[in-house]
């Protein structure tokens, strides 16, 4: 067709729609941002594919060249170009003539794989003809490499092969056409092919193909840890021989189906097994080639497609009739399979359906065989390599060859974890032979383990036999022994095996006489003192049971503990004192128990609300006794050539308790740690050298403590064990180089209380990565799937434990025994416990920890369990029965629960809202209740999600319905200057963000709203944040800081004190105040914020850089002032700022001016290491709040800080030591970065002083589209200076890697920030929490931007944390230059919180006008250029105002002026 008949205009052939698949591709590659990739920078495209050819004999280059031209005149659509721009679909636009593509080098044969790799990585630009190439290697002996590159948008791996064998024959008949078949049929035949199809009905075969899909199959998330690496795969190669092959192919021609079914049918088992469901989903290709298409299998384009296949395994249905099932059914979808992967992932309704891929496929080589060659004109070609790499993370790819099946498995890294490509290929290969040989079996017995994998797992060694004896029994025995060895020390005493045996005599002679017997309760409620082990001993010793309690446990636990064990005798002070009569015991003999007989009974958190009892035996807490002490205590003893001195730190109510106390049965000393020691790490450390402790077992969150005061550093231990939490990587490689050190022994230890203390246990040393490590001697360990079969190794399944060291089961509740004891189906007549963990089983055998399998998802980043909301919500009187559903919205996972009511009643939804927040966290109440009389069932009694009421339809009701969704709805009226807030509208729409939520704060709080900014950013509208303030005003205040302890200093107030004198480093601000304000009420107010913020109660500490609290000096003045008021502010203003001096304590400075008549002022100056700018939102507020309370009578009360600074920085300091985010910031800082100006910063003696400091305004119009984009403006402002940085080094001549930018944001990034004593919330704390990191920005398109940023470790600060906080991280980055441009966002400067007109405080920064804008001369300079960017004015008349600093010499005032230029071009270009 000639571009006249299309309509065309001339110099264009032809306009042609996209095919489906095509404008997947077109999005796809667009939207990742692959085709903006033309800096040069390489990119890993998976949808780049090629082929290569070695080239022998005389080749004519230039006949070559030419051949390569006329095929793409021949097929047309190889030369189209892809456009989108302001039309409703891109195009695909095929010019009439075309430039070839072609490049020609020199190489040696060493550099081929090279040079084919950067072709590889070169992207395409759709908007440039064509989106193919050739690339000719010379190389020497008349020898060629040929490498031909294309998009998969125009071509695919059936047409690739094609296309090079025509080329070829081309060039063999010297350039004749006439050589060639007749003209292939055009691609836009097949476009109008695809246009007469009936969509509507394929639609339909794929909607009852995917009907009921529960959720996608993913590979990856089961088999790895983390997302797989970005990049291409890695291939691996494997082949059957050829009597596998025939066997293969014989016995599926023989059963009726084809190798390709046999082979998805293995794959569809094997990722069964591997995801633990029998409902599985993968993509197979299909040629897409329709044949009623005459001429089809010569055209040159995109027709192969990949489709989803759903195979639904039925365990129980024989082999052969599934795998006929799977054949019909690919076969009905095969006619419908031209669908885009969009059009059928919306169809399956769960997005991405899965990532695996299978082809079981040969191409057509014609004549490109790998083991064959073409000859054409005296030249050899004989083919290199076809490279058609998928963008799934895991592929495999099968196609018989000279009678051989051979399989490519293709992989990116990390996508399987710990199993290898190579494995994955032999697993299925296997399982398609135990397929055929099982064809009349269930499908159930059929196995896809290697034999080695059916075992369950063991310890590595072989434990002794040893008599079964009683605790109390084995402890007599060491007594007896050893009287004299000291068994127990404490900080002022110790005792000896015969003193603590016979102390226990007398004890149990007592327990005796109040009616003890075997097996009786016998509660220990003790402090927590070496009596208590005393206690302990008695009770075994009488043949009862220990029921330990913990000092301080609330009554009503006490009471319901004591009910469900029916325990009447109570070991309290008094029974203690009466048994120290010295003839107690005269006559008492230790009860002789048997083994099974149950020795204690501790309470875990059960299900119902309450503790649940689990029974230890004699017996199993043996069994764990010898392991410990053969594997641990001895080998420590045995290499220090004495006994050990063991830290117990443990509570007593626990049955970790037992790990130390199993010493006293090995004849090792245990030192009890008081309960006060116990809490402090400090007093902890302090205590373990000064005992001369050599182990201890703790938590990971408790051992970050200790070691953050000099455990392993200054105070080293022979032995340590952890056990309780996961151990995050960072710290398990810090723990083993301490072990390569010093020596020390480290164990993880896993054990859930029914398996008795620890049941796996890992050696430290022995693993690089964090593990739990194996069974100990006496237990068993399986990792099996839903139906209880064992799962591969490197897939995750649920840890079961089997063995000695189970204990008997749940007082009370032989249900729930029944349940998580269940028969163990490897062993006679054995039981095993089901942890409830998942773990994967590693190739050497030890086990990796990946966290519980109780249904639990992820909301707001935080795990829940749908269950315990739903028991919640049925403990209200009014609701028979809840279930709780997520529901994903365009904001993410949200929970949505339903209701049915019972006896007739009728809960609101705000009513049993309110009542969640008082028994839930805020992120556990749903976002929609829905009250029903019935919830929907379906038949095996699940909840039908499909038959809830739709809660998201329907009109929006925006009317307050409650007086603080009123008073809310008004605040932010006023505040956002919108008439009316729907109460229902997102946050985000309405444009809050964390900067703006701290002045939302203040401005509530003066309204008598108790809100704190957390609860913005938590809750999703007005509705949700009304009733969670309600909701937190029943609960109580935290504490104030009181503690005499030093403060770590946090990183960017080190980095202000690394280089100049910031004494001076504050800021000021004049506040008019109203006219009848007394000097005590101000004195009152300031008083009571000085009081709510420890930070403002420190000195300066520059030797250890901490805050020391210290007493507040008087900071307050006043003066009358007459004449000029502007001068006499500045005179103030400056002898402020003159006595900040943090050494002293000096970091508030306050001086109330008053003048003849009109407002009195306020000034109130600040040093930066007390009061960052979100700490002046927060002060400036409760200065407000106060003096409002002030004038109405009421004395203002201090507001503690949710969490205080201290809690803030212990909190940094424990995260410093688990993250492990080094590669990422390093990749930031390394590459290259011109200069932006004449020299570089010198920070050890460029000083403020100097600085020249000019102003931006950017005009209402763009700021007004910036603040419509509703993308933030934190990210707007990134995305310009990048491209701002990128367009002076073009003016300049300079280079343009990607820009190095350095960010400073507020810090307070609390959601990532985990605390062991609560929820972190940061929006009401004063101090410098501020932080700044490094970013290479790679993109200027913002999609790209704002996905870079939401992706920064930490939210940013974790590279101050790395840089400043932690010394094996610090050298690496304070060894690469820094960046050289800062840009600091502080939000909107007058919106809302201290501005009101005409009533309480307000800013009047014009009286400032006379104070020079940096306070401190001898600041350094850190930055060539420093961009600070802020919000002025309100509504629609918003600007953005930009100050620009730096050093003449560096940048000149002509330099800045061209830079604002820039910057408002940028601004510009970003919103049109």
């Amino acid at each position: 067709m000639t571009a006249t008949e299309t309509g065309a205009p001339s110099g264009i052939e032809d306009v042609m729609a996209l095919s489906p698949l095509q404008e997947g591709l077109y999005s796809l590659t667009v939207l990742s941002g692959l085709a903006d990739a033309h800096d040069g920078s390489p990119v890993d495209d998976p949808y780049l594919v090629g082929i290569a050819a070695d080239i022998a004999g005389p080749l004519d280059v230039e006949l070559l060249k030419d051949c390569a031209a006329k095929m793409l005149m021949r097929h047309p659509n190889l030369r189209a170009s892809f456009v989108s721009r302001d039309i409703p679909r891109p195009v695909q636009i095929v010019p009439s003539w075309v430039e070839l593509p072609w490049r020609q080098v020199a190489a040696e044969p060493a550099e081929i794989e090279k040079l084919s790799a950067a072709e590889r990585s070169r992207p395409f630009d759709f908007e440039k003809t064509p989106a193919i190439r050739f690339l000719l290697i010379e190389l020497s002996y008349a020898r060629w490499h040929l490498v031909i590159t294309a998009h998969h948008i125009v071509i695919d791996g059936w047409s690739l092969p094609v296309f090079a064998a025509e080329m070829i024959t081309l060039y063999g008949a010297g350039g004749d056409l006439d050589a060639l078949p007749v003209n292939p049929r055009p691609y836009r035949d097949y476009i109008g092919w695809l246009a007469g199809r009936d969509r509507s009905a394929s639609e339909r075969v794929w909607r009852e193909h995917l009907a009921g899909l529960p959720g996608p199959t993913r590979l990856a998330a089961s088999m790895a840890s983390e997302a797989p690496r970005t990049g291409l795969p890695r291939r691996t190669e494997l082949r059957t021989d050829r009597q596998t092959t025939a066997r293969l192919s014989d016995g599926a021609r023989s059963h009726g189906i084809t190798v390709s079914t046999l082979m998805q049918m293995a794959w569809a088992l094997v990722l069964s097994r591997l995801t633990d469901r029998d409902d599985v989903v993968f993509g197979v290709t299909v040629s897409g080639r329709p044949a009623e298409l005459s001429g089809v299998e010569t055209m040159i384009g995109l027709f192969i497609n990949t489709v989803p296949l759903r195979v639904r395994l039925d365990q129980h249905t024989a082999v052969g009739s599934q795998c006929v099932a799977l054949q019909r059914n690919a076969a009905a979808l095969r006619d419908h399979s031209y669908l885009s992967h969009a059009q059928l992932r919306a169809i399956g309704g769960v997005g991405e359906m899965f990532d695996t891929l299978l082809v079981y496929e040969n191409f057509p080589t014609a004549g490109l065989a790998e083991s064959g060659e073409l000859t054409a004109g005296g030249v050899t070609f004989r083919p290199a390599g076809l490279e058609s790499v998928t963008h799934f993370p895991v592929a495999l790819a099968a196609h018989l060859d000279d009678g051989q099946l051979v399989m490519f498995v293709e992989v990116l890294d990390g996508a399987l974890g710990a199993t290898t490509a190579e494995m994955l290929g032999r697993r299925v290969l296997a399982t398609a032979e135990r397929l055929l040989s099982s064809w009349e079996r269930p499908l159930r017995q059929v196995s896809v383990l290697f034999d080695e994998e059916t075992r369950p797992l063991r310890a590595a060694g072989t434990a002794p036999a040893r008599p079964t004896a009683g605790v109390h029994t084995r402890f007599a025995a060491v007594a007896q022994a050893s009287p004299d060895q000291e068994a127990l020390s404490w900080t002022s005493g110790s005792m000896s095996y015969g003193e603590l045996d016979a102390a226990a005599n007398r004890l149990a002679a007592v327990l005796i006489d109040h009616g003890a017997e075997p097996e009786s309760p016998v509660a220990v409620r003790l402090s927590r003192s070496p009596q208590y082990v005393v206690a302990l001993l008695a009770v075994l010793k009488a043949g009862a049971l220990c029921v330990p309690l913990e000092p301080g446990t609330p009554p009503e636990r006490v009471e319901s503990i004591l009910r469900q064990t029916g325990a009447t005798i109570v070991i309290d002070e008094d029974l203690v004192t009466a048994s120290e009569a010295p003839d107690q015991a005269d006559d008492f003999r230790p009860a002789d128990v048997d083994p099974r007989q149950s020795a204690y009974i501790v309470f875990t958190s059960g299900t119902t609300g309450e503790p649940k009892g689990v029974i230890g035996t004699h017996a199993a807490l043996g069994a764990y006794a010898d392991d410990h002490i053969d594997t641990v205590l001895r080998p420590a003893a045995a290499r220090l050539q004495r006994r050990l001195r063991i830290a117990h730190a443990w509570s007593f109510a626990f049955d970790a308790a037992w790990q130390p106390l199993v010493a006293l049965l090995d004849g090792h000393t245990v030192h009890v740690v008081d309960e006060r020691t116990q809490r402090d790490a400090e007093s902890l450390v302090h205590a373990i050298a000064e005992h001369r402790i050599d182990m201890i077992d703790t938590t990971p969150s408790m051992f970050a403590q200790l070691r953050a005061f000099g455990l392993l550093t200054t105070v080293p231990l022979a032995v340590l064990a952890l056990g309780g939490e996961a151990v995050a990587p960072p710290t398990w490689n810090m723990i083993r180089d301490a072990c390569a050190r010093g020596g020390m022994a480290a164990y993880n230890c896993y054990g859930p209380t029914e398996t008795t203390v620890e049941a796996v246990v890992a050696d430290i040393t022995e693993h690089p990565a964090p593990s739990i490590g194996r069974p100990t001697q006496q237990s068993r360990a399986y990792v099996l799937d839903s139906a209880l079969r064992p799962v591969p190794h490197g897939a995750a399944g649920e840890l079961y434990v089997a063995g000695a060291q189970l204990a008997r089961g749940y007082l009370g509740r032989p249900g729930e025994t029944s349940h998580r004891f269940v028969a163990d189906p490897f062993g006679s007549g054995e039981r095993m416990y089901r942890t409830g963990d998942v773990v994967r089983r590693q190739p050497d055998e030890s086990l990796q920890y990946l966290g519980r399998a109780d249904e639990q998802v992820k909301i707001r980043g935080y795990r829940v369990e749908p269950g315990e909301i739903a028991a919640a919500l049925q403990a209200h009187p009014g609701v028979r029965h809840a279930h709780v559903v997520v529901r994903e919205h365009q904001g993410g996972a949200r929970l949505t629960a339903c209701a049915a009511t019972a006896n007739g009643s009728e809960p609101t939804e705000a009513e049993l809202r309110a009542m969640l927040g008082e028994r839930l966290p805020r992120y556990m109440v749903p976002q929609r209740i829905v009250v029903v009389d019935e919830i929907p069932l379906t038949a095996n009694g699940k909840l039908d999600e499909s038959a809830l009421p739709d809660v998201d339809a329907g009109a929006v009701e925006s009317a307050p319905e409650t007086a603080t969704e009123s008073a809310v709805a008004a605040l932010l009226s006023e505040m956002l200057q919108i008439p009316e807030v729907d109460v229902t509208a997102d946050f985000l729409e309405l444009g809050l963000d964390s900067i703006v939520a701290l002045s939302v704060v203040q401005a509530a709080r003066r309204r008598g709203i108790p809100l704190r900014a957390r609860l913005i950013l938590e809750c999703n509208n007005i509705r949700e944040l009304a009733a969670a303030i309600d909701a937190e005003t029943t609960g109580t205040a935290p504490d104030i800081e009181h503690s005499t302890e030093p403060i770590p200093l946090l990183p960017n107030a080190i980095w202000v004190y690394e280089y100049g004198e910031p004494r001076r480093m504050g800021q000021v601000e004049a506040i008019r105040l109203l006219e009848d304000i007394t000097a005590e009420q101000l004195r009152a107010a300031l008083t009571a914020i000085v009081d709510s913020h420890e930070v403002l109660r420190t000195r300066l500490d520059r030797t250890s850089m901490t805050l020391v609290p210290t007493p507040v000096g008087d900071f307050f003045d006043e003066a009358a002032v007459s004449g000029d008021l502007r001068a006499a502010v500045t005179a103030h203003a400056e002898r402020a700022l003159e006595r900040l001096d943090p050494e002293r304590g000096s970091l508030l400075s306050a001086s109330w001016l008053r003048p003849p008549s009109g407002p009195s002022v306020l000034l109130l100056a600040a040093h930066v290491l007390a009061m960052d700018p979100a700490s002046w939102r927060v002060v400036l507020g409760e200065l407000d709040v106060a003096l409002h309370a002030l004038a109405g009578g009421h004395s203002p009360a201090p507001v503690p800080e949710h969490t205080s600074y201290r809690r803030w920085a212990q909190a940094l300091m424990r995260r410093a030591e688990t993250i492990d985010t080094i590669p990422f910031w390093l990749s930031q800082l390394q590459g290259e970065d011109p200069d932006l100006g004449a020299r570089r910063v010198q920070a050890d003696r460029d000083r403020t002083a100097g600085l020249l400091i000019r102003a931006a305004v950017t005009d209402t119009d763009i700021t007004g589209r910036l603040l419509a984009s509703g993308v933030p403006m934190f990210d707007l402002l990134v995305a310009a200076a990048a491209r701002t940085v990128t367009r002076w080094r073009q003016r300049r001549g300079q280079p343009t890697p990607a820009p190095l930018l350095a960010l400073e944001t507020h810090g307070r990034t609390d959601a990532l920030v985990d605390d062991p004593d609560g929820t972190i919330d940061t929006t009401d704390t004063v101090g410098l929490l501020s932080a700044i990191y490094p970013l290479r920005v790679h993109s200027t398109d913002l999609h790209r931007v704002i996905q870079q940023l939401a992706q920064i470790p930490g939210g940013g600060i974790d590279y101050g944390l790395l840089r400043y906080l932690r010394s094996d991280t610090a050298a690496a980055l304070n060894g690469l230059p820094g960046p050289q441009l800062l840009l600091n966002y502080l939000g909107r400067t007058d919106v809302g919180g201290v501005s009101q007109a005409g009533d309480g405080v307000r800013l009047d920064r014009e009286l400032l006008g006379g104070l020079p804008p940096l306070p401190e001369p001898d600041l350094a300079v850190r930055h060539e250029l420093v961009i600070m960017a802020t919000l002025l004015g309100s509504g629609d008349q918003q600007l953005l105002l930009t100050q620009w600093r730096a050093l003449p010499d560096i940048l000149s005032e002509p330099d800045l002026t061209a830079l604002q230029g820039l910057w408002n071009e940028s601004l510009r270009e970003i919103v049109t």
